[in-house]
């Protein structure tokens, strides 16, 4: 459960634990030696341990399911009871579960696993579409997972908080496809709250420091390129003298003369064609003018983001906020 994983810790811990748990988890107070837990320490560990365990015992029932029902197994009627059965697993705390068990499955129960995030209408349920929107091989359940992903935002008028986590650990992975895959589920889906990191993200640079691509302990060259003549001479001659026999033995070395280029560092820069393009139409829609012109200059793109888009941004939210200010004084 490497992929998922993930997903699990970063997406969805805060919903496997009950709220009183949650509350002391950030995180539950380290205890020294002179020191003893508090009534709500042990309240939340004990909570915890019981989430734990109760989504082991709902993994074991998952996969008896998936054996006696799905795999190889053709006949309908069997297939329909244990899809029947997979629909009552509704709690968002088994969501990563859910993906890891069945991710090998076909698509008919792959699909009622995306109904299940979709039909429970919440936070979660949205953050596990976008993660197969945004993580999963099979195109086509990424594009059934983003269909459902973006019916849910057109209901809820809104991106969670969840869901621009999930885009930020993509962003975030080092792995160049799942990086462009996060990139293109945020235009997608019009995150806007990602396009400083889709900022940072569209160049991609490694190696630079200290000699040996960047390794402070390896202070040698990387490389080295000589252009030169080489012209030998006897550095040394020394005779040698047996009877009636005189001999010598003659030293020779190069002088070289020329360039010597060496290369003692080096840093790669990646150009994410895919990330870029994402920023390009984020920022384009959001301002309602085209910023395709700032290309790839980072410093030019700091500066809209710091004198265009944080203002922009501010003046929305002022607006949006006097309209509910004079929606709820009219209730009234």
């Amino acid at each position: 459960m490497q992929r998922v994983s993930v997903l699990a810790i970063c997406l969805i811990a805060a919903m496997t634990m009950p709220a009183r748990a949650q509350q002391a988890n950030d995180p539950i107070e380290t205890i020294g030696p002179d020191s003893a837990p508090t009534a709500q320490q042990d309240e939340a560990q004990r909570a915890y341990t019981a989430a734990k365990k109760k989504i082991r015992v709902m993994e074991q029932e998952l996969r008896k399911i998936r054996r006696a029902h799905f795999g190889t197994i053709k006949r309908v009627d069997i297939r329909q009871e244990g899809l029947a059965k997979l629909r009552t697993y509704t709690e968002p705390s088994i969501f990563a579960s859910l993906i890891e068990i069945f991710k090998n499955d076909a698509d008919d129960v792959r699909t009622a696993v995306l109904d299940i995030f979709s039909d429970s209408k919440s936070d979660s349920g949205d953050a596990a579409l976008a993660w197969v929107a945004m993580t999963d091989r099979d195109t086509h359940m990424k594009a059934a997972a983003l269909d459902r992903l973006q019916r849910r935002l057109a209901e809820v008028g809104g991106v969670s908080d969840r869901i621009n986590l999930v885009v930020l650990k993509g962003l975030q992975s080092g792995d160049e496809k799942q990086i462009a895959a996060a990139a293109d589920l945020a235009g997608n889906i019009g995150l806007y709250e990602v396009i400083p990191w889709l900022i940072t993200a569209q160049l991609g640079r490694s190696g630079g420091g200290s000699g040996g691509g960047g390794s402070a302990q390896n202070q040698g060259d990387l490389a080295f390129i000589l252009i030169g003549q080489q012209t030998a001479f006897i550095s040394d001659l020394e005779p040698v003298v047996s009877e009636s026999a005189v001999a010598f033995d003659p030293q020779v070395s190069v002088v070289t003369e020329g360039v010597l280029l060496r290369v003692s560092d080096a840093v790669v820069t990646t150009y994410r064609t895919e990330v870029h393009n994402s920023l390009v139409g984020l920022s384009s829609r959001y301002t309602g003018r085209p910023t395709i012109g700032m290309g790839w200059d980072q410093d030019k793109w700091w500066k809209w983001y710091q004198d265009e888009f944080l203002p922009l941004k501010k003046s929305r939210a002022a607006e949006k906020a006097a309209a509910e200010k004079s929606k709820a004084d009219e209730k009234r």
